[in-house]
């Protein structure tokens, strides 16, 4: 089951679109988010991200 916190940190990231915005957002580092979406992608098995060199997007 995924934690509410990591749902929260889905929608903050769908909505401000980047890794340091929605961090900032939710007032948490950036690593910690990533850390966050790599558990969602976990436990989903699926990747939700495509991953560049710059910055994060949803794919």
């Amino acid at each position: 089951m995924i934690d509410n916190y990591l749902l929260e940190e889905l929608v903050a990231f769908s909505e401000h679109k980047t890794l340091a915005a929605a961090a900032e957002y939710l007032n948490v580092t950036q690593p910690t988010l990533t850390r966050g979406m790599q558990k969602i992608e976990n436990e989903l098995q699926v990747t939700l991200f495509n991953r560049q060199k710059k910055s994060d997007h949803l794919d």
